[in-house]
């Protein structure tokens, strides 16, 4: 057993440990914020391009027809014949230009979803540690912070609202986020030394099966937002 002159430098340690930890994981996070924000002007960019290649076949396939009038209306082999044949090609490459273009937007979109996820993930580990840390070295007061200021909380009142608030499993990550507050809560109001280690234990067990909860909720609905953009084949 360690002395409790030991206990007190191995606590301090792992506090120190976990700031730095928590500096990183912030720094990292901005950083893939970053490049998931090209991403999805990326995506935006090819969907602007595909919408203006719309015009353009419109204007390709009225030619074919044209053409294909003319060439039904002579018999005889004229300069038709090559120039619709070009054009049916070009109309043709057109659409699968557009499809493709599509579908890098609809895969970027997704990437973008995807790492937006895993983020969020990761910033709610980060959290979990530093509440346990919290606990271990009895300095909770800097835990007890306004729930606005969690970043899922932002998240999911900001852009998770606008874009899938219809979605089953948006509205199920909102409870399971909101019960890892509720239950988390309770170590909190009161001291820790009033507690009976059974209670503790017990409220830290329902701390922890909540945010277990909450990580699958952000899986399934990371799984349910990829379903929305499905593979399209691309013509050969």
């Amino acid at each position: 057993m360690l002395s409790p002159e030991l206990h007190s430098v191995v606590l301090a340690h792992i506090r120190s440990s976990a700031q730095a930890k928590t500096a990183h994981v912030y720094y990292t996070a901005q950083k893939c914020l970053r490049l998931r924000e090209r991403m999805l002007m990326s995506a935006a960019a090819c969907r602007e391009e595909s919408e203006s290649l719309s015009r353009v076949l419109n204007h390709q396939y009225r030619l074919v027809k044209q053409l294909s009038k003319r060439d039904e209306e002579t018999t005889e082999r004229t300069e038709h014949k090559p120039l619709l044949k070009l054009t049916r090609e070009q109309y043709e490459q057109t659409g699968r230009i557009q499809v493709q273009l599509n579908g890098v937007a609809g895969e970027l979109t997704v990437s973008a979803d995807s790492l937006l996820f895993t983020l969020l993930k990761a910033q709610h580990y980060q959290w979990r540690d530093r509440l346990y840390v919290a606990i271990l070295t009895a300095q909770v007061e800097e835990m007890m912070t306004d729930e606005s200021e969690c970043t899922l909380t932002r998240w999911i009142q900001g852009e998770g609202m606008q874009r899938f608030q219809a979605l089953q499993g948006f509205r199920a990550l909102e409870a399971c986020h909101r019960r890892v507050h509720d239950v988390s809560r309770g170590l909190f109001e009161r001291k820790l030394a009033s507690f009976r280690p059974q209670t503790l234990r017990e409220t830290l067990h329902r701390t922890e099966e909540a945010s277990q909860q909450l990580i699958c909720a952000l899986d399934a609905l990371d799984e349910q937002v990829n379903r929305l953009y499905p593979e399209r084949p691309v013509p050969e």
